[in-house]
């Protein structure tokens, strides 16, 4: 992996320099040692998303593409599925 910071240090391109090479030849290490505190920080980010998102869900979410269940399809199609259920239960 090769990074390429601009302006990480303005005005002291030794610093940009020397900070890149060692990003570069290091990445693994560096990603090691920060991936735990990434990790909890993007947890901690989404966690307080989710908390103001989740209380405006209602909370039983239907299934299905219909939500009616007056709707003449889906009330046909669970009349099909006992019939079934009877006719087949009655073969065995």
């Amino acid at each position: 992996m090769v990074t390429k910071m601009e302006n990480l240090f303005p005005n002291n391109r030794v610093m940009s320099d020397t900070v890149h090479h060692f990003l570069n030849n290091n990445y693994q290490a560096v990603a090691d040692e920060i991936r735990p505190e990434v990790s909890r920080q993007l947890g901690i980010f989404f966690a307080q998303i989710f908390n103001r998102i989740l209380p405006t869900v209602p909370a039983a979410v239907p299934r299905g593409a219909s939500i009616n269940t007056n709707d003449k399809h889906r009330k046909k199609t669970l009349q099909d599925m006992a019939l079934r259920r009877i006719s087949s239960a009655s073969r065995n």
